[in-house]
């Protein structure tokens, strides 16, 4: 059975905030052929990825290095968010 050709609308309409670089990963992910869809081990090292991997070469350097890697390197340019003073609060579960 063959299907009549049909011209897509494309992934952008569909998500439009994302980045340019998240949209050329899912095509390469969604592309038909598995002759030229991306395999994961590809896709890991995708330029979508890339903040990932210099967060991943700064600590494997600083534990290189003997220093224990700071929080801060795990969450990136984020603020901490306070955390709720939780002395002298009560907490019940019952389980039955």
């Amino acid at each position: 059975m063959k299907f009549p050709e049909k011209k897509g609308t494309g992934l952008r309409p569909l998500i439009p905030r994302v980045t340019k670089e998240c949209i050329d990963l899912l095509e390469k992910l969604l592309a038909y052929s598995p002759d030229q869809r991306l395999t994961a081990k590809q896709a890991l090292k995708h330029v979508y990825f890339r903040d990932l991997y210099e967060q991943e070469k700064a600590i494997k350097m600083q534990m290189k290095l003997g220093k224990m890697p700071s929080i801060r390197s795990f969450q990136g340019d984020q603020q901490q968010q306070p955390q709720p003073n939780m002395q002298g609060t009560n907490i019940n579960i019952n389980v039955n």
